[in-house]
């Protein structure tokens, strides 16, 4: 219960943050090992990241699959790209 109301708060407030609260959000989950593929407590696929400013971020372990990256800033980003299910969305 505890992990899907982290999910859940997490996903709310992404809705709210600006592009660079994003990303420092994003870090910490990151940083925190809270968003690896293998093991996330926190799921992205429903998040909100349009616009996020994640240039330069590493995020080659996170799992991004059916996460809104719409004109999300990715350029220099690590990121590795899903080996199955739904991968980010990336339409702008």
């Amino acid at each position: 219960m505890l992990k899907a109301m982290a999910q859940a708060q997490t996903v709310a407030v992404l809705e709210e943050l600006g592009p660079r609260q994003k990303r420092t959000l994003l870090r910490f989950l990151y940083e925190s090992n809270l968003l690896e593929v293998e093991n996330s407590v926190i799921k992205l696929d429903k998040a909100h990241l349009s616009n996020a400013a994640l240039s330069e971020v590493d995020l080659s372990r996170a799992d991004l699959g059916g996460a809104d990256l719409r004109e999300a800033n990715l350029s220099g980003a690590t990121q590795r790209l899903p080996l199955c299910g739904t991968g980010p969305r990336l339409l702008w």
